[in-house]
């Protein structure tokens, strides 16, 4: 969805307590006794307010108003967003572009950061050894241990399943929500062979206002896309196979 993040995505951010929560068609559901649907946005995890921009958020003087018939239910070309949802990752809240009173400020491109360290030596050690716990002498450290300092450092609890498939999924998401809009995302829905499940249906929330500051939510389908397996992969440029007649056969599906 290019700059607009969908709900697939702000689903991924659990509660500050460390629990899942989703937008169904029943409405918001969440095992979090401290959850409250009628405030689904507040009280998550930290990440989620520094990467995305949501009804009710202040930002640059005014209060986001993205329910039906509100100043930022537009269309895109007017400013508008199609998910319900605007990005809120690198935007500098303070640059203005009046001409009568402009703002600059740098942007820095994070090229890599010490999180990426810690997932893909979590990965690696729950490939290689099946347990979230497994450590010995060459690898002191343990995938858990990993996976809990990238959560420590965003203010949430520690990851405790202890099956390698519940922490596989775990990690999985962590890559998403510590990473989100940073590049990561495309390349690692083909490492991990995993397309056919995540970039099919893309999802946004229809917000009405009810009263006040009470407002529903309803999950829509925004598109819906197609996935072949062969993306997993790029093609071998033609070229490439004219050079070394050893990468044929083509990549499979190219």
């Amino acid at each position: 969805m290019g700059t607009y993040p969908t709900q697939n995505l702000v689903d991924a951010f659990q509660t500050v307590n460390g629990y899942p929560v989703t937008l169904e068609a029943s409405g918001w559901v969440s095992d979090d006794p401290e959850f409250n649907p009628a405030r689904p946005y507040l009280n998550r995890d930290p990440r989620f307010a520094r990467t995305v921009l949501c009804n009710g958020d202040s930002f640059k003087g005014s209060v986001i108003a993205l329910y039906n018939g509100g100043r930022d239910d537009l269309s895109v070309s007017e400013g508008g967003s199609p998910t319900g949802y605007f990005l809120r990752k690198y935007v500098q809240e303070s640059t203005s572009f009046d001409p009568d009173s402009p703002v600059t400020n740098k942007h820095h491109w994070i090229v890599y950061r010490y999180a990426e360290t810690l997932l893909a030596y979590a990965e690696s050690m729950i490939e290689a050894f099946g347990s979230p716990t497994y450590a010995d002498a060459e690898f002191p450290y343990s995938a858990a241990w990993a996976l809990n300092q990238v959560r420590a450092n965003a203010g949430m609890p520690d990851v405790t399943v202890t099956g390698k498939d519940e922490f596989i999924e775990a990690l999985r998401n962590e890559w998403r929500v510590e990473f989100a809009f940073e590049d990561h995302r495309f390349w690692d829905v083909r490492r991990w062979m995993i397309g056919d499940e995540t970039q099919t249906d893309i999802y946004g929330v229809e917000i009405t206002r009810e009263s006040g500051s009470n407002y529903s939510y309803k999950r829509f389908l925004y598109e819906s896309r197609t996935w072949n397996d062969k993306m997993n992969l790029y093609p071998v440029p033609q070229s490439e196979l004219y050079k070394n007649a050893n990468l044929a056969p083509q990549n499979p599906g190219w």
